[in-house]
């Protein structure tokens, strides 16, 4: 990747258009967040269309490939829920600029993203709006799926965090019925319901070295947060061309509430129950049956290879 990551001004002499993409289900705070993106846009009397987000990952992918050649921008107005969907809609190392305007439950991306200026909207509007863009790298999971008798290849792209273990079950389990577990924290979830979690024998092939053990969380890390603002992997960066790797295996119960506590105030990294390694290697996970996630969305089940792919999105910044 380029070592110069300064933020660079976007130079294309298409005309200008862009694409408002956002969770439809019904949320005041985005509500109003849509509106002032429109009035912004008229203002500066630039051409837009609206993009609802479909429950299904394949609708919006039709729709992406068969209309994103008009658009030059797209502005996902959500959490990591809604950029996932938009970055496994886009072509890989796509010329499209994307913005991004957090108005999702988790918001971890956009808490790395912007920093301490993560809920300044209007400071972000502006952002979205301008022309000033970094190119990040993403993180890709290759699996099977199983159809009838068939087995499919799958790809998913995370932006943010792909993992297995305790936070892919819990995504699994939420999967349909997030709104039940609105107001919970990833913290109180993850407390009242760590003592039910049974660790399953793992394998993996992790910087070039076949591990195995009772897998607590491995996480791949592209971004920092996870879980609505827990600093998972604090050293990961999206700049770079690697993959933060954090492992924790079988523990006593009273151990892994002490992690949690600690992940909790960012020191779990000063635990011996915890492994953190940075890699641009492929990783495997050849265990059979594991529950993976990738951005907080469950996206199915083992044997996989994660990677990282270079240059591969344009974010406004």
């Amino acid at each position: 990747m380029d070592n110069n990551n300064s933020p660079k001004l976007s130079t294309e002499n298409q005309i200008t258009k862009y694409l408002i993409v956002f969770n439809p289900l019904p949320n005041k705070k985005r509500q109003t967040i849509i509106d002032l993106v429109k009035h912004r846009l008229i203002q500066k009397n630039m051409a837009f269309d609206l993009y609802p987000t479909d429950a299904l990952l394949r609708v919006n992918q039709c729709y992406f490939e068969t209309n994103i050649h008009q658009y030059t921008d797209v502005i996902v107005i959500g959490g990591d829920g809604t950029l996932h969907c938009v970055v496994n809609s886009l072509p890989i190392g796509t010329d499209i600029n994307v913005g991004l305007i957090p108005a999702g439950t988790g918001n971890d991306f956009a808490r790395m993203w912007y920093g301490r200026k993560n809920k300044n909207i209007p400071y972000i509007l502006d952002v979205v709006t301008a022309n000033t863009v970094q190119t990040i790298s993403l993180g890709k999971c290759v699996f099977n799926e199983k159809y009838e008798h068939n087995q499919y290849q799958h790809q998913r792209l995370f932006h943010n965090v792909m993992g297995t273990g305790f936070d892919s079950q819990l995504s699994k389990a939420l999967r349909h019925n997030k709104g039940t577990f609105k107001g919970l924290s990833y913290l109180l979830a993850a407390v009242k319901n760590v003592p039910f979690y049974r660790e399953r024998a793992s394998s993996f092939v992790i910087d070039g070295i076949h591990q195995k053990y009772e897998n607590l969380i491995t996480a791949f890390a592209n971004g920092q947060y996870f879980g609505g603002g827990l600093k998972v992997a604090p050293k990961a960066n999206p700049l770079s061309n690697q993959l933060d790797i954090v492992q924790v295996g079988k523990h006593p119960l009273l151990v892994k509430l002490k992690l949690i506590s600690l992940l909790c105030v960012g020191k779990h990294l000063t635990a011996q129950q915890v492994t953190y390694t940075t890699t641009d290697k492929v990783s495997v996970i050849d265990s059979v049956g594991l529950d993976l996630q990738a951005d907080g969305e469950y996206i199915g089940q083992s044997p996989c290879e994660i990677s990282v792919i270079d240059n591969a999105l344009r974010m406004k910044r």
